[in-house]
């Protein structure tokens, strides 16, 4: 019997989804909770939303085009897996008893 593995560990998750798509995710909350707080600002701040969404825009597309990972699944290792020496030749599950009388 032949059970696979992979040789390599896969990368570290949360939430079911990787830590990349998290980096993301709070960059963009920041990125609006700054944004919603320098456009209620007086005068010349408000313009400050421009590098601050630039900022954000940088972040995710840096982590977009440069993964730190690799996208294709990790090569599997073949392992032969030998059956115990007890369990040759038997059939598991099975009984050579005569079925119960009701």
């Amino acid at each position: 019997m032949h059970v696979k593995y992979p040789e390599t560990k896969m990368a570290s998750t949360l939430l079911n989804v990787g830590t990349g798509v998290v980096v993301i995710a709070v960059v963009w909350i920041l990125a609006l909770v700054f944004g919603m707080m320098l456009l209620r600002a007086s005068g010349s701040a408000k313009l400050g939303v421009v590098p601050v969404f630039l900022l954000a825009v940088t972040i995710t597309l840096a982590l977009v085009f440069f993964p730190r990972s690799p996208e294709t699944t990790p090569p599997f290792k073949e392992i032969e897996v030998e059956p115990h020496p007890h369990l040759i030749g038997a059939e598991i599950g099975t009984s050579t008893a005569p079925p119960p009388r009701i």
